[in-house]
């Protein structure tokens, strides 16, 4: 099984924005099993957010083994989001999306690839549209996830199942970030 259409990356410089979990390992899977065959030169980026104490080393850890596993080109990205929290008076759980986003924004700023791919899934699709209504947003916020400024998500039209299938069919292994269990995080609570 594919996971996802690579035609639209072929000849590009994609860079995988990989946490260790079951979404992005199955991403970066796909473009190391199959982004050759289309050209793709391909690495990843890990953001470590310093959030979850040792449980967020553990899974750096992992992703390093992974991609050196593989061959792969990881650039890692370290703050302590708690503390950039603290200072800007936003919550965790925007800091640490601004943070990744400098991220992303840092790897195609300095030229490192044409591309940063992210995880996204039809699942994270449709949860996002619910937690922005129940934030109350305009139509224009309920475009939900997008793609935009050298930013893809190849798996978009992926549902959680697929992924799980694809990493079954493949004897993927990962990481599971225990906060997701968290209904204490409003998006968490939708989610469960």
């Amino acid at each position: 099984m594919n996971l996802c259409d690579l035609q639209p990356y072929t000849g590009k410089r994609v860079c995988v924005a990989l946490s260790g979990g079951r979404d992005s390992v199955a991403l970066l899977h796909e473009f190391f099993s199959r982004g050759k065959q289309y050209g793709i030169v391909f690495s990843a980026l890990t953001c470590e957010h310093g959030i979850r104490g040792e449980q967020s080393l553990r899974d750096l850890g992992f992703v390093r083994d992974l991609c050196n596993k593989w061959d792969i080109p990881l650039r890692v990205f370290s703050a302590c989001v708690p503390e950039r929290a603290k200072k800007s008076g936003r919550g965790l759980e925007e800091e640490g999306r601004i943070f990744r986003y400098e991220c992303y924004a840092e790897v195609l700023s300095s030229g490192a690839a044409d591309l940063v791919a992210t995880a996204h899934h039809e699942d994270d699709f449709a949860e996002t549209v619910l937690f922005r209504l129940c934030r109350g947003t305009s139509l224009t916020g309920l475009a939900s996830i997008g793609e935009y400024d050298g930013i893809v998500r190849p798996l978009l039209h992926v549902t959680r199942a697929q992924i799980d299938r694809y990493a079954a069919e493949n004897g993927l292994s990962w990481v599971e970030d225990e906060s997701n269990a968290d209904t204490r995080y409003t998006r968490n609570a939708l989610r469960h």
